[in-house]
């Protein structure tokens, strides 16, 4: 029963984000004060690392900092380097799309959060968390055997401390508990039955749902006599399309339905894919003007189209 208070970080490709939960029935709290963070989207820090070579040797950025540097022969620019940090996983390439090694994007994410760490303790002196375990969502891909043992190893160099037995959770699962009980944090021990074994923590969703759509799962059940019912949740990220599904079993005459099953998978296919694939459709003079641009910049461009 470790980790009663723990910092959930949401790594995202495109923007990570930072809660801090402070107990087991507590809600998280998002951190909404970090300087790595644009103005307008105060939790919302860009994932993006840049290096900036000088005589004084190399200066390493993140956040809203590396996504406003613009690209040139002293300023190298990693912008979606999570599909990198997994998608070799697995794998036999020794370099990604862009050219970068194994080596090196492990380097850019021990500096990311590395430094996401040290803005964090910055910001929050009125609250301790330098001693808080961390846990990361990571994407769930079928080729991904050692992600979590590579990320807990690259926090542990950034000075955080992977939280116990479960340094990371998956995130389609994180996505569907999240989604029906709207980032609600209520845990729950079952009680113990002579012939079945201590299942230990888990999620009690009747505390977790708002009451009348907790009334609704249990009624649907009963109402159609069926032993489960299932809930599909669909997330499209940068890197990848994460489904979970979570099965309610009300098969026992115990309160087991409350503890959900999930089925967690990511699939290498998602947003980052569709905006490269459009990016070289355009010609030559476009792909370079938007070469030329910070990442901030760019992604201001795609919100004013999309809205």
């Amino acid at each position: 029963m470790d980790n009663e208070a723990v910092i959930s970080v949401d790594f995202g490709s495109a923007y990570t984000k930072i809660a801090v939960r402070t107990g087991w029935n507590s809600d998280s709290a998002l951190i909404q004060d970090l300087p790595l963070a644009p103005r307008d989207s105060v939790f919302c820090i860009p994932s993006v690392v840049a290096c900036v070579a000088s005589a004084k040797g190399e200066k390493w950025l993140i956040g809203v900092e590396a996504a406003s540097q613009l690209p040139g022969p002293n300023v190298r620019i990693y912008s979606n380097w999570k599909s990198s940090l997994f998608g070799m996983l697995g794998r036999n390439d020794d370099k990604d799309s862009q050219g970068s090694t194994r080596a090196e994007i492990t380097a850019v994410a021990t500096q990311f959060f590395r430094r996401l760490r040290d803005g964090l303790l910055r910001r929050r002196a009125d609250y301790d968390v330098a001693d808080l375990p961390v846990r990361i969502c990571i994407p769930k891909l079928v080729d991904g055997d050692g992600a979590q043992a590579m990320i807990a190893e690259i926090l542990r160099n950034c000075g955080w401390e992977p939280s116990g037995r479960q340094p990371s959770v998956s995130e389609p699962e994180s996505n569907a508990l999240g989604v029906l009980s709207r980032g609600r944090n209520t845990t729950w021990i079952p009680p113990y039955i002579d012939f079945t074994p201590h299942l230990g923590r888990a999620a009690r969703l009747p505390d977790m749902l708002e009451p009348s759509l907790s009334r609704a799962f249990r009624h649907g059940v009963m109402r159609e006599a069926r032993s489960y019912y299932g809930v599909l949740v669909t997330d499209i990220g940068a890197f990848t399309t994460d489904f979970g599904y979570v099965r309610f079993d009300s098969s026992f005459w115990t309160e087991e339905w409350q503890k959900p099953q999930v089925t967690a998978l990511s699939c290498r296919l998602g947003i980052g894919e569709l905006d490269s694939t459009v990016r070289q459709l355009l010609s030559t003079e476009a792909q370079q003007a938007i070469e030329q641009l910070p990442s901030a910049e760019w992604d201001r461009y795609k919100r004013m189209l999309r809205s």
